[in-house]
């Protein structure tokens, strides 16, 4: 576009722009020279301030207004700030440091920053010191306050820069309670991988505790199961071979099958030991009575090739258990040592003290603060690793061959001392040998009742006068009953202390009562012996059992002594035992009224037979509870076969108590488990209305709660023959069809 006519010419206005811009440049450059001489001046220390006019005034500037801004905020410093010269004296401190030295600033700025170094310190200071560059250096150094105290700090120095002399700008952090703070986490971490470690330690003895009761359970449900198929193998082997009578060639047979079921049976009972639902008879005695019976059939067990060392608490506490149970454990421990050293070895028996406080019983499974009489059994064997260790009490878990163990050994250790009240421990190291400890419960040693064998007696042939005979178990009654006709006197036998005690009411010729302690139906034979001592005293009582270990037992209610012949015994030690508790007879001196005896319901009578008595009497009716169908077959085949007649038979709850109330009925045969729920409000029922009835379970009575524990109670896998020794207990035998 061409300019208008009117514009200015435009080489004139270029030249006006021109020369006000030479002009600005040369005020600006008069100004800059004004403030380069200023700065120069001040500099030089040639002036004591600087005026400066502005549209609000003239303002002063000094060189401590100007350093002002900087001098507070490093007095308002958290940390320690100092200035050194080359040699480490110090030119200038605030008034932090001054305090964290506890020093006066005036004492600190013109001394040598070395006297607050420690003498060890020194040499790494001054190398810090040479060393710092304008990138600087630091390092960790302590500090002597005033009074010695020392002050962990951080020093970190640079070099000032522009300086002709080498001047150190330093920062002094406190590291006091930095290193508190450390200090404290430190043990917080500690207390919290303690905690952590304990909490594994709890988890891991939770779990273990938790898999053993599970397996337990489970161990317990298969040994229940596995007696209801024998109940109705050996039920039926014994049907068959009473009725085959004696076929040569069935006979072997059914024998042969016999034996497989026995065994299964003791199988069971050693599962129902690792469950902890045995039956267990404890007593308070000393562990050192038993060993130097024991110690003998160790040495026979492991063999010449071991060496058997016993080593002796000098002062052992008591301890309560079962001693039966106890030795069968001590002798298991050392067939799994002489298993585990095939070329020879040492045992060694150790019996101590232990008292465990709540910190030690806390890191061993199952274990409480309290006293315990420790037995161990070590072995130099190969030992165990530790996979075999966290599985040895396992049912049925062996490091052995096949067909060389059953793996039960141990699991019925552990429930036998578990169900003792105590624990046990497992040491192991491989190449090195296993040391099994039994931490068995602290008893007062007055409550102490030492083992007293009996002695053997000679047979006594040709006995004259009646004996009945009381056991719960049929095979053993039949086998008493045979053999003290054997030794001449007349026997009537019973399977209850209630059935005993219709006998006695209706027999006045009975002239010796022998009856086993362990009784069901709520009455034993302690029980029994005292109704009979206050009822009928010029009868003579002779009591036996497996589970007492002296030869008499006391009853606290007559405050008197009972004989005791203790199983298993001889045909010679039984006539003899019988023999002498007949010769002494022993009476009260004032017989109580019959009326402050337990009252007892007599077995229901048929009065049909009364009126006509040559016709035959009815058989007597049993009450049949039981779940499984075939077990149920079986027992109801086994009941008919011994002369009874079954009602029922009931699977479920809701129809026994329905035949409890309407049926009639002699006795009960009461299934414990029915289909989960338990058959005790049966038994209740029958209790109340005075009707006799007996347990059948493959779980043992120990499981029986109150008021049941003392119920008779026949365990599964039974026969014809325990069957018989249980009803008749509570009925008249019935007459064979």
């Amino acid at each position: 576009m061409l300019p208008g006519p009117s514009a200015a010419p435009p080489s004139a206005a270029a030249d006006g722009i021109l020369e006000d811009l030479r002009r600005e440049l040369t005020e600006a450059q008069a100004r800059l020279r004004e403030a380069e001489d200023t700065i120069d001046a001040i500099r030089n220390g040639e002036v004591d301030a600087v005026v400066v006019a502005s549209a609000e005034g003239h303002q002063v500037y000094t060189l401590e207004n100007a350093d002002r801004p900087y001098r507070v905020l490093i007095e308002q410093m958290q940390e320690g700030a100092v200035t050194l010269n080359a040699s480490g004296v110090v030119l200038y401190c605030n008034q932090r440091l001054a305090t964290l030295l506890e020093t006066p600033q005036e004492r600190i700025v013109g001394g040598a920053f070395t006297r607050f170094v420690p003498a060890e310190d020194r040499a790494t200071f001054a190398w810090l010191l040479s060393g710092s560059t304008e990138d600087g250096g630091r390092g960790e150094f302590t500090l002597m306050a005033a009074g010695d105290l020392r002050v962990p700090v951080h020093l970190s120095f640079a070099v000032l820069p522009g300086m002709e002399e080498r001047i150190l700008c330093g920062v002094v952090t406190d590291l006091t309670q930095q290193r508190r703070r450390n200090h404290e986490l430190a043990e917080t971490n500690a207390r919290l991988v303690a905690e952590i470690a304990e909490r594994e330690r709890a988890e891991a003895k939770l779990r273990q505790a938790q898999k053993m009761e599970a397996v337990g359970q489970l161990t317990g449900g298969i040994a229940h199961d596995f007696n209801n198929l024998l109940m109705i193998i050996t039920g039926n082997l014994e049907l068959a071979r009473g009725r085959l009578g004696a076929e040569e060639r069935v006979v072997p047979l059914l024998t042969q099958a016999m034996g497989a079921a026995e065994r299964g049976a003791q199988l069971t009972k050693q599962l129902l030991a690792f469950s902890r639902r045995q039956n267990l008879q404890p007593q308070v005695l000393d562990i050192h009575t038993l060993l130097p019976a024991l110690v003998p059939l160790v040495r026979h067990a492991v063999g010449a090739a071991i060496v058997v060392e016993l080593v002796e608490a000098a002062e052992l506490w008591h301890c309560r258990i079962d001693p039966h149970q106890f030795e069968n454990a001590l002798l298991n421990l050392a067939i799994n040592a002489r298993d585990a050293m095939p070329e020879g070895g040492c045992v060694r028996i150790v019996t101590e003290n232990v008292t465990l406080d709540e910190s030690v019983a806390f890191g061993i499974p199952d274990a409480h603060p309290g006293r315990y009489v420790a037995v161990s059994v070590g072995d130099s064997g190969h030992g165990m690793d530790a996979d075999t260790m966290e599985r040895a009490f396992e049912p049925f878990f062996t490091t052995k061959d096949v067909g060389k163990g059953s793996g039960l050994g141990l699991s019925m250790i552990y429930g036998f001392v578990r169900q003792s009240g105590g624990f046990v421990t497992l040491r192991s190291v491989p190449g090195q040998g296993t040391r099994v400890t039994l931490h068995l419960p602290w008893a007062a040693p007055q409550d102490a009742v030492e083992p007293v064998p009996v002695p053997p007696v000679p047979l006594m042939e040709n006995g004259q006068g009646t004996v009945l005979v009381v056991e719960d178990d049929e095979d053993v009654r039949r086998l008493v009953v045979q053999l003290v006709e054997a030794s001449g006197y007349t026997v009537i036998d019973a399977d209850s202390g209630t059935a005993a005690l219709a006998v006695l009411a209706e027999n006045a010729a009975i002239d010796l009562l022998f009856s086993d302690v362990v009784m069901p139906h709520g009455m034993n034979g302690i029980d029994l012996a005292r109704v009979v001592r206050q009822r009928h005293p010029d009868v003579s009582i002779l009591l036996t059992s497996g589970f007492t270990a002296g030869n008499r037992v006391r009853d606290p209610v007559l405050e008197m002594e009972f004989p005791v012949l203790r199983k298993p015994y001889r045909h010679e030690e039984l006539a003899g035992a019988i023999h002498h508790a007949l010769g002494q007879r022993p009476r009260l001196p004032s017989c109580a009224p019959a009326s402050s005896a337990p009252d007892v319901a007599a077995p229901a009578a048929d009065e049909a037979a009364d009126e006509a008595p040559d016709a035959e009497p009815s058989r007597p009716r049993v009450l049949l509870v039981e779940d499984e169908t075939l077990v149920a077959m079986a027992v109801e085949a086994m009941l008919d076969d011994l002369g009874y007649a079954v009602v029922g038979p009931a699977s479920t709850l809701d129809e026994a108590l329905s035949m409890a109330r309407s049926e009639p009925f002699d006795a009960a045969l009461l299934d414990v488990s029915l289909a989960g729920v338990h058959s005790y409000p049966v038994a209740d029922l029958l209790a109340a209305r005075g009707i006799p009835f007996v347990f059948a379970t493959g779980y043992g009575a120990a499981s029986h709660p109150e008021p049941h524990m003392g119920a008779p109670t026949l365990a599964k896998p039974y026969g014809v023959s325990q069957l018989t020794g249980m009803l008749t207990h509570v009925l008249p035998a019935p007459r064979r069809r």
